[in-house]
């Protein structure tokens, strides 16, 4: 059997993204599917004992996915389709939470979203916090500080809008 992309994306994994990626794909909030469920299990296992993910057939991976239905070969295409979807899925989740200053910007729109006053100043005071730590000065800090900048032009209308239609 030819190597799969989702075989690649796994065997690049160190053991612990490993076991971090095992608690995303069981999260019901991220994956609902029993079969990429166990399908993973079993490459998480295999992965584990370093066997190589290549030398066992289609039908045996399969057989734990399903074990009750018979071989269809475009469902495990499928199969690992989904399960490689979850896997890059993970390491954006990954690359999202190292980027501090993007997560507090999205903080910040969502609570302006929800039109949650109160919680503004918190959330402004922490990118603040950021924005002094990171002293990078790439060209990611300057669009992150536009971006923050341009939270706080939104925070400054939708409160102006809302005082102009009470008073």
């Amino acid at each position: 059997m030819k190597i799969t992309k989702v075989f690649y994306a796994l065997s690049s994994l160190d053991i612990y993204e490993l076991n971090t990626l095992k608690k995303y794909i069981h999260s019901p909030y991220f994956n609902v599917n029993p079969a990429i469920t166990n399908h993973f299990d079993h490459l998480y296992e295999k992965l584990k004992q370093g066997l190589d993910l290549d030398s066992i057939t289609s039908q045996t991976y399969w057989k734990i996915a399903y074990p009750t239905k018979a071989f269809e070969n475009q469902k495990y295409l499928k199969l690992n389709s989904d399960l490689l979807d979850l896997v890059e899925n993970f390491l954006a989740q990954l690359e999202f939470d190292k980027a501090k200053s993007i997560k507090t910007n999205l903080k910040l729109k969502g609570v302006s979203a929800k039109g949650l006053d109160k919680l503004y100043p918190a959330i402004i005071g922490e990118l603040e916090r950021l924005n002094k730590l990171d002293n990078t000065q790439s060209a990611d800090f300057y669009y992150h500080q536009f971006q923050i900048e341009n939270s706080k032009i939104n925070l400054l209308s939708d409160n102006e809008r809302k005082s102009a239609r009470t008073s």
